[in-house]
């Protein structure tokens, strides 16, 4: 297993510090550990990425674009981490394009607020 560069935080990522701090990484060391990650297809593996990048608790505060007072996940270089990722583990299947990986990213962060847990207010 391909470890995560020096310095980088322990993932899942709990903070907003934790995922500027790792925007800071070495981008292909992250790629490179993040793609043994896998999934049977594209949407698997990238649905597979990004819940073992990101926590329940900080998924919520993204969306792809920067609306309803969330943080735009599609400017971060974590994206470009987790598309490259996603195609270097599926690079098999042809039909893989990096617009595939970005629905299932959209899908992914679209929904991350249905896998908080549920309080008892």
């Amino acid at each position: 297993r391909e470890p995560l560069p020096e310095g980088a935080p322990q993932l899942p990522l709990k903070t907003e510090a934790e995922i500027f701090g790792l925007e800071k990484m070495n981008r292909s060391s992250l790629m490179s550990h993040l793609a043994l990650i896998g999934g049977k297809d594209v949407e698997k593996a990238t649905r597979n990425l990004m819940g073992r990048i990101f926590s329940k608790d900080v998924a919520p505060l993204f969306n792809w674009a920067e609306r309803g007072g969330k943080m735009a996940f599609s400017t971060l270089l974590i994206k470009d981490v987790v598309v490259g990722a996603a195609l270097h583990y599926s690079a098999k299947e042809q039909a893989n394009t990096i617009s595939r990986v970005e629905e299932a990213i959209k899908i992914w962060l679209k929904t991350a607020k249905c896998r908080l847990p549920k309080t008892n207010d």
